[in-house]
């Protein structure tokens, strides 16, 4: 389903609870056989985790799922520091925050679920390899403990429309300086967040 439809869906109360479930409980089973394993985090492609006919779901899946186990953290997506980062790159990443963010906080005080503190790395997915070494640069300095700086790094792939600006993002993050700028930002990699 298109994102645009789903968003449709959610907000005007058209979102079958059934057909959630089913594509929630399909993409664990199929994580889980695959990795051997349950996930360390969850999110949802375009941020779809956190919509108000998605989020109550997901949650009662992973209670009932994780009960008595170790809880995956959640994706909380209210932006980070945005210093340095352009409008209409900082608006898109406000726009997405607020499509969920205080629910996912909300259910992660009153359940105990982790979260990240706040969520880095969100742009108009365009520009190519120095416009993106750029944009890493600010979130790395804006970075503070507990943030995610999510990307999407891949090789291209024919029927991804997004091929070029994943390949970007390949190429930056597989340069040897990336280790430089992250100790000069104070910034290190962790499995899990603070918060």
């Amino acid at each position: 389903m298109a994102l645009r439809t789903l968003i449709g869906r959610v907000y005007s109360g058209r979102l079958e609870r059934a057909w959630v479930d089913n594509q929630l409980l399909r993409q664990f089973d199929t994580f889980e056989k695959t990795l051997g394993r349950p996930p360390d985090y969850i999110d949802g492609h375009q941020h779809v985790h956190q919509l108000p006919g998605v989020l109550p779901r997901l949650l009662c899946i992973l209670r009932e799922r994780y009960r008595g186990r170790r809880k995956p953290w959640l994706r909380y997506t209210a932006p980070g520091l945005l210093t340095g980062i352009p409008i209409l790159d900082s608006a898109k990443a406000h726009l997405i925050g607020a499509l969920g963010a205080d629910e996912v906080a909300r259910a992660a005080r009153c359940e105990g679920w982790p979260i990240n503190r706040r969520m880095l790395g969100i742009y108009r997915f365009q520009g190519g390899e120095r416009r993106y070494a750029r944009l890493l640069h600010h979130w790395l300095n804006n970075a503070r403990d507990g943030d995610l700086l999510i990307c999407h790094p891949g090789l291209p792939i024919a029927d991804d429309m997004s091929a070029a600006q994943r390949l970007a993002e390949y190429e930056v993050l597989a340069r040897p300086e990336l280790g430089d700028w992250m100790r000069l930002s104070g910034v290190r990699i962790a499995k899990r967040p603070i918060r």
